[in-house]
Parts: C-alpha cells; structure tokens; sequence
C-alpha cells in the first residue's frame, strides 16, 4: 500500500507533483476523514491500482477544486438519497432498487 509514499510532497495540479517533478493526477475522491487535525481525502490516482491510494490533506489538494466540488456535491446527494430512503423506510413503502 502507497499511503504517502511519493505522493506525499505533492504540490497539486488536478493531482500532485512530488519533489521529482512527478505529476499525480486525481481520479476521484473516495472517502474523507479528519486526521491529526486536518481535512484529508482518500485519493485514487489515475493510472495506479486501489492499493496505491493515499491519504492527502486538503492544503496538498488546492487545485483539485473541480474534483473537491464533485466530491461535495455527491456527498450531498447521497445525504438527500439516504434521507428519502429512510423516510420511504418509516412509512413501510418499497424503494426501487433495494
């Protein structure tokens, strides 16, 4: 597992560049956590296998915007999803799909 292992210098760019001058690019966002205090996403990487994403804080992450917003807006709709479901749940009515 990569968990930070060249990636971790990133300077960003629809990805990161490590110290090398190696461009990372982002495939999607996959999850996030707060860790030691910062925002960090879990990031797949185009072109490497799941085993090679890594945790990568927001500040490493500053021209990934497009991606960061399409994160947010999923996020959201799931909640929204979710919320039906649970509502449909309460009142015992089928959810298409489950």
């Amino acid at each position: 597992m990569a968990t930070e292992k060249d990636k971790d210098t990133a300077e960003t760019q629809e990805g990161g560049r490590n110290s090398d001058d190696e461009y990372y690019e982002v495939e999607k966002i996959l999850k996030e956590e707060v860790r030691e205090g910062q925002l960090c996403y879990l990031i797949r990487w185009v072109g490497y296998p799941p085993e090679d994403d890594s945790w990568e804080p927001t500040s490493m992450l500053e021209q990934c915007t497009e991606i960061i917003a399409a994160w947010e807006e999923q996020k959201k709709e799931d909640k929204q999803k979710n919320k039906a479901e649970a509502g449909a749940a309460r009142r015992g009515i089928a959810v298409a799909g489950r």
